[in-house]
């Protein structure tokens, strides 16, 4: 999971200023070429003399258009065996052939093809220097083959030749990223945005570089707004859930995960994963060894995998060494991740573990979060033996480390009751995050689409798992400065099987009567001097995410608890928590507008 790499390959572009969506990566992958703006192009072009190369370019951009590669590239290549082309007609047809070959290359997955693309792109520019497109086109299939030194130079050209074009801005933030100067990537996302703020995928790979970089909040901000206009593209589920996942917002996670699995339900092993990682850090272990079950039988090579169904299995009291049978990498070695399965086993020294895994990776934030792996499983090991978790070493210190890894957010959690070192997550407040540039080798996606209106974000089904964890987006202000932090409010919620089987009814349960939570219970999870209030108490997990996602939707904080009534289970579902009644009192507003909303009158905790 620590090593999940990212595999989208990086799109075609369209010409006359657009670009195809990646056709191996959503099938609903269907571009249209604007026949008019090739002919407008011809019909005010000097040299242009009416006749059938007219023809035949107008017919290869409308071929292209409706997905009919093969047709496009013969009827651009009628065009540029036309004695009677004359230059400029010729360069557009070699800029079209290169379009509809780039495209095709991706439909096959075939380089050979990405490599004419190229060539016909440079073949085009040999007629007409200054044809921007053609060098943006040709940037754009040099980064898919991994050329990315060249790409960056087509795109600077590009770049200066139209300095407001959008596309190659998204297109040479990538080359950037792909260098690892990130710094300089988040410059081109940022002008993208500026010139077409409505553009989706500048804001996805914009996040996919906080993400990397620890920047939780920022990720998900984009994350969002990429969501707002591609809500039914599966990655940014994914990559929205891990950044949850590694702020510690649990339930978040969840949700977004199930989403992802619901988008691609076949071989989606990373999301089974992570969604196993989720439940196993609310203590739901059962779930948990499911998912990562189901992710071993899809990638039966996964290590760490195993190393998460050990836990899984040893938490329900089965023999955790079964994890590893049949694992088809080495098991046991000098190197992570063979050295954690050595320590499991009950030999080797934790010298040995984290000396491996600082040497896992060359970079150094990547290899540090491996370290805070290895720390976080040493340290459920001591907790399977029995030792106090106030003795627990690897947890106090990786309470000690900076925040942004779920590893960090989840050794708060199990050391909650217990004071914190200076540095740990305490006091509502998360320490500051590396901003370290991170070297992003895998393709990240570009892409443009007619949007039209921006659609809303989907709702969370019925058969959605139940969330718990820290409450969603709740954002506290420092008392120095104006600045904004996550605050990471660990909740215990951990409903037993019979507790589960009672709330199938399904039914919404307001102002049922119940005995609050003891002072200082841990499952409680309302924090002093903070204001919330209570939207409603249901029997089911399914409705208690219903409204977990419908009031998360509204960029407001929400958090469960559960609570026993006389014969059954609860859950309540709180909106808050807000440093202020002003803030709260807002909030309220806004929820009691929903239809058959009636929440209860806002409270200081």
């Amino acid at each position: 999971m620590v090593s999940a790499g990212w595999s989208e390959a990086v799109m075609i572009e369209r010409m006359c200023g657009k670009s195809m969506e990646n056709p191996l990566q959503h099938s609903g992958f269907a571009g249209r070429m604007i026949q008019g703006c090739i002919l407008a192009w011809l019909t005010a072009t000097p040299c242009w003399a009416g006749g059938t190369v007219d023809e035949k370019l107008v017919a290869g951009a409308e071929a292209l258009s409706k997905e009919n590669l093969d047709q496009a590239v013969e009827l651009f290549s009628e065009a540029i065996d036309d004695s009677s082309a004359t230059r400029e007609q010729k360069s557009a047809a070699f800029e079209g052939r290169c379009a509809a070959r780039y495209k095709k290359s991706l439909v096959k997955s075939d380089t050979s093809l990405t490599k004419e693309a190229v060539s016909d792109c440079s073949r085009s520019l040999e007629i007409k220097p200054d044809r921007q497109r053609a060098y943006r086109l040709r940037g754009t299939a040099q980064l898919t083959i991994g050329e990315t030194v060249r790409a960056l130079e087509d795109l600077n050209v590009a770049q200066a030749l139209d300095p407001q074009d959008y596309l190659t801005l998204q297109n040479r933030g990538l080359a950037f990223a792909r260098i690892g100067q990130t710094d300089r990537a988040i410059v081109d996302f940022n002008q993208a945005i500026q010139v077409k703020p409505s553009h989706p995928w500048s804001y996805y790979n914009r996040g996919r570089i906080y993400a990397a970089q620890g920047q939780n909040d920022a990720a998900v901000e984009d994350f969002s707004t990429f969501i707002r206009y591609r809500h039914d593209y599966e990655p940014a589920y994914l990559y929205r859930g891990r950044t949850w996942l590694a702020s510690g917002a649990y339930q978040q996670a969840l949700v977004d995960l199930h989403e992802s699995l619901r988008l691609k339900p076949d071989g989606n092993a990373q999301a089974h994963q992570l969604r196993g990682v989720g439940l196993y850090l609310l203590e739901r272990y059962d779930e948990a060894l499911a998912d990562f079950s189901e992710a071993r039988q899809l990638d039966d090579g996964d290590v760490v995998n195993a190393m998460w169904m050990f836990f899984a299995r040893e938490r329900l009291g089965m023999p955790g060494r079964e994890a590893f049978a049949g694992i088809r990498s080495p098991k046991e070695n000098g190197e992570w991740p063979g050295v954690m399965v050595t320590y499991l086993m009950g030999r080797g020294t934790p010298d040995a573990v984290q000396s491996a895994a600082r040497a896992s990776d060359s970079d150094v934030q990547h290899a540090q979060e491996v370290e805070n792996l290895a720390m976080f499983f040493m340290g459920e090991l001591e907790l399977l033996k029995r030792q106090p978790i106030q003795d627990n070493v690897w947890f106090a210190k990786l309470a000690t480390r900076n925040g942004g890894s779920p590893w960090v957010h989840a050794a708060a959690w199990r050391t909650r009751d217990q004071p914190q070192p200076k540095g740990a997550l305490a006091d509502g407040k998360a320490p500051e995050v590396s901003k370290k540039p991170v070297i992003i080798v895998d393709p990240i996606i570009t892409g443009e689409e007619d949007l039209g209106e921006m659609a809303g974000p989907p709702t969370v089904r019925p058969d959605s798992p139940l969330t718990s964890g820290p409450p969603i987006g709740f954002r506290a202000k420092e008392s120095a400065g104006n600045k904004n932090v996550t605050a990471i409010q660990p909740i215990k919620l951990s409903l037993s099987p019979q507790a589960l089987a009672s709330g199938q009814g399904g039914s919404q349960t307001q102002g049922v009567e119940a005995s609050p939570a003891k002072k200082g219970d841990r499952r409680s999870p309302h924090i002093s001097g903070m204001y919330a209030f209570k939207l409603a108490a249901y029997e089911s997990s399914e409705h208690a995410d219903q409204a977990l996602a419908e009031i998360s939707r509204m960029n407001l904080p929400v958090y469960l608890q559960d609570f026993q009534g006389k014969d059954r289970t609860y859950l309540r579902v709180w909106v808050g928590p807000f440093p202020s009644e002003a803030e709260a009192m807002e909030a309220w507003k806004r929820v009691s507008a929903l239809p058959g909303a009636n929440p209860s009158a806002v409270r200081k905790r």
